[in-house]
């Protein structure tokens, strides 16, 4: 089977992109994605600082565009800091991947109100105010 180069797929060129949780996993592909689009990315991390480096360093040596920026997405004034990092050198930001979690090691039924809040804090709360944080 032949798969095409995602640019040819997708162009993003010029466009800004934030991938959070992009130190691990799904993020670091992703991010690697929108890259070879065309893209300028931000490279978020929360504790995996080492594979978010060497992420940016792959897109860049590929000949692309990108930043990582560290920060614990429960924290408003983090996440602040992340759009405001984004606009700060590109001037804009017109994509936000919202891939970050957080994984308690426990089964479903074992978890806490804490755990659950956390989770909702991560994955929706601070992502509400981002695009008027952008405007600003």
């Amino acid at each position: 089977m032949n798969i095409p180069p995602v640019r040819d797929l997708f162009d993003f060129s010029g466009k800004i992109a934030i991938v959070t949780g992009a130190g691990g996993g799904l993020g670091q592909g992703i991010a690697r994605r929108f890259a070879e689009a065309g893209a300028n990315v931000i490279v978020h991390y929360n504790s995996s600082e080492t594979s978010a480096q060497k992420v940016t360093r792959e897109i860049q040596e590929r000949g692309g565009n990108a930043i990582a920026v560290q920060g614990d997405l429960t924290e408003e004034k983090d996440a602040a800091r992340l759009i405001s990092s984004a606009v700060e050198r590109f001037k804009r930001l017109d994509v936000l991947i919202n891939n970050a979690g957080t994984y308690p090691m426990r089964s479903i039924l074992d978890m806490t109100p804490t755990n659950g809040t956390t989770l909702w804090t991560l994955i929706c709360v601070r992502y509400f105010s981002a695009p008027k944080r952008q405007q600003r």
